[in-house]
């Protein structure tokens, strides 16, 4: 199986399409996974492959404070953390330093906080709404993904580049040796339909491959489109519009500013129409440059989202670098004195 990932892997590069990786992750991969060794995988949480998606091998004591921030989440609603442990990993898969390891398994912050995604999934997505597709954009190297699939029963979409694609097979192939995955290696002219995949419990493929009679319940994208090119997140609300179901959910939580690729990636800017509910938006739990929007498709024009995203820009000023709001007061006291002595 990890020799068909690595020929998915390589067929991916040799069609990839490069405007889909921002300068963001250019300087994360590089080239470091073009001559990879498929045994430098069991490890990739500890020597560098993850680098970016999963910075868990440099942040000894990270994990122990977010366990301790989500214990006192549970208590204040009335939870017990033991109701959580068939979350924990048995498997320390990748080989991540600076864990936290149980009578009950594996933890640290990056399962903690992918616990907390989930949680208000289950709240205002799983409860009381018949899911049978998920569509993950971004979704790493598959944490999210581990704690949804053998909860749900559902047919499960990793959208993601090629380098990640190549780990995240690893990773869920470790954790679920019985879940049928399909990869790039098995889409023909880059396209995928209904049929193609009907066998299959897991599919992995690179953003370039078209969807056709497929439609999606569910759509995720968490602390990836705020790394992205801004064209290529106009293209994924595209993409998303165009093939998520009747009702069909979005889940994002992303910063409100961010411009590692080179540009600022605004999320007051993302490019939503009038055909979404507002199910909830609100402040990341416990991470303050973040804000989560879960939204609804509607065949119905509607009014929220235009006030949502007006009070979205309002809390990111809180959390736009310091020295571009300087930059804008004295731009404008700049124009403000020419205007006057012209």
């Amino acid at each position: 199986m990890l020799e068909q990932f690595k020929l998915s892997f390589d067929l991916s590069v040799k069609n990839y399409k490069k405007d889909h990786k921002s300068l963001h992750w250019d300087n994360f991969y590089k080239d470091k996974l073009l001559n990879i060794n498929i045994k430098d995988l069991n490890d990739f949480r500890n020597n560098h492959l993850s680098d970016g998606m999963d910075n868990v091998r440099f942040n000894q004591g990270y994990s122990e404070l977010r366990l301790n921030q989500f214990n006192d989440f549970l208590k204040k609603n009335n939870e017990r953390i033991d109701s959580y442990y068939k979350f924990f990993p048995k498997k320390n898969i990748g080989n991540a330093p600076n864990q936290i390891k149980t009578d009950w398994g594996f933890v640290d912050y990056m399962l903690i906080e992918s616990l907390m995604f989930y949680i208000e999934l289950e709240k205002y997505v799983f409860k009381n709404n018949e899911i049978n597709i998920i569509c993950e954009i971004g979704g790493g190297f598959g944490s999210l993904a581990r704690i949804i699939i053998p909860q749900k029963k559902v047919k499960y979409f990793l959208i993601d580049l090629p380098e990640t694609n190549l780990i995240s097979s690893f990773f869920l192939n470790q954790h679920f040796k019985e879940k049928k995955i399909f990869s790039y290696q098995n889409v023909i002219n880059d396209k995928i339909n209904a049929e193609d995949i009907k066998d299959y419990d897991i599919i992995i493929i690179p953003p370039w491959v078209k969807f056709e009679n497929i439609k999606i319940d569910l759509f995720i994208n968490t602390r990836s489109m705020m790394e992205m090119n801004f064209s290529i997140v106009k293209d994924y609300f595209k993409f998303i519009k165009k093939n998520i179901s009747n009702q069909g959910f979005f889940y994002n939580c992303n910063r409100y500013y961010k411009d590692t690729v080179g540009h600022p990636v605004k999320l007051h800017e993302y490019p939503y129409d009038n055909f979404w509910e507002v199910i909830n938006s609100e402040p990341t739990w416990c991470q303050r440059r973040l804000h989560t929007l879960i939204t609804r498709r509607t065949s119905n024009e509607l009014n929220q989202i235009k006030k949502t995203m007006l009070q979205i820009k309002v809390l990111s000023k809180n959390h736009t670098p310091h020295y571009l709001q300087n930059f804008k007061v004295i731009n404008k006291i700049i124009k403000f004195y020419k205007k006057k002595f012209k």
